[in-house]
């Protein structure tokens, strides 16, 4: 009966406080509001059958609840082989569904600590985000040392693209905090350099193009920073940049549904997406990013010159690897 108690009380927290809950249970398991009431109040056990669909409705893990008291954490993520480049689309399916599932949830709002440029804005830029991806499977796979171009020719597909668009337009809808470090921009720009000097890129231009659209990303950001807002989409979301003064490593993404925290989630290599429920997780890394903000400076409300000099910055570095 406790697990019982405790996969509503888990339900609840992932719903806005608007929403009627008894209401909600009741159109999943497709019973009146009185069957619903004796399950809540503990006067039914819900049967497995139940159980099971509110789960895999709700995403919850029974695993979860049943390890809830313990320092035993569940993750979930998209497992991909990384000599089998069509499994890559497993990977960009659950960030698409990650993303998504924040859209489509009212009054949710996701905190993002970047020490690498979020994957969610490369999306904009096929190509480069598939460098970025063409680097990934070249440090898990040591046999296959193709040249950029072949990787992309590959990759540069239907699929691919639908699932770029998707990214790009479901985080445009997102209410998104940011906080940056004075080396967010340094991942890319380093691995641009190291594969330029092993001569991974067939054509010189190849390389040129990666290095503008990298302007062209640098340049987005500095207009969504500016206008406060994310730019091209309808719905004029909000968008915050802060900047911190320390190098901190952590890629940790937080969501928010009415200022309560119900999602932990790391970043790994990119577009690995590893996700977490976990209370206790959620809450200390809540209290370690609401730290880190607020010693960190609000570039939105900075000084025009000083956003300019910043995002001038950037965009030197981005020149220099080939000027």
């Amino acid at each position: 009966m406790q697990t019982q108690l405790l996969l509503f009380q888990t339900i609840k927290q992932k719903l806005p406080d608007s929403a009627a809950f008894a209401n909600v249970i009741g159109d999943v398991l497709n019973v009146s509001s009185d069957s619903v009431y004796r399950r809540l109040r503990g006067e039914k056990v819900l049967t497995l059958p139940e159980t099971e669909l509110l789960c895999k409705h709700f995403n919850i893990s029974l695993d979860t609840l049943w390890g809830n008291t313990t320092n035993n954490i569940i993750f979930r993520q998209a497992l991909a082989n990384p000599e089998a480049l069509d499994s890559f689309c497993e990977k960009l399916n659950f960030a698409v569904d990650f993303l998504e599932n924040i859209v489509t949830t009212v009054g949710s709002e996701l905190l993002y600590s970047s020490p690498d440029i979020p994957f969610y804005h490369y999306a904009q830029f096929p190509e480069l985000i598939l460098f970025r991806t063409y680097v990934w499977q070249q440090g898990v796979n040591r046999e296959n040392t193709i040249l950029f171009e072949e990787f992309l020719k590959e990759q540069f597909n239907s699929e691919n693209l639908a699932f770029f668009s998707r990214i790009s337009e479901a985080s445009r809808k997102i209410s998104m905090t940011e906080i940056w470090n004075p080396n967010t921009l340094m991942p890319l720009l380093n691995q641009l350099d190291y594969f330029h000097e092993l001569s991974r890129f067939a054509k010189e231009e190849t390389f040129i193009n990666l290095c503008n659209q990298a302007l062209e990303l640098i340049e987005y950001i500095r207009k969504c920073t500016e206008a406060k807002r994310q730019i091209h989409c309808g719905k004029k979301s909000p968008f915050n940049l802060y900047l911190s003064s320390l190098d901190f490593s952590n890629d940790v993404i937080l969501v928010k549904r009415e200022n309560k925290t119900v999602s932990s989630s790391y970043v790994l290599n990119l577009i690995t997406i590893i996700n977490s429920e976990n209370v206790a997780l959620c809450e200390e890394n809540a209290k370690w990013l609401d730290n880190l903000q607020s010693k960190s400076l609000y570039m939105n409300g900075a000084q025009e010159k000083d956003r300019i000099k910043f995002f001038s910055k950037l965009k030197e570095k981005v020149l220099k690897l080939y000027n």
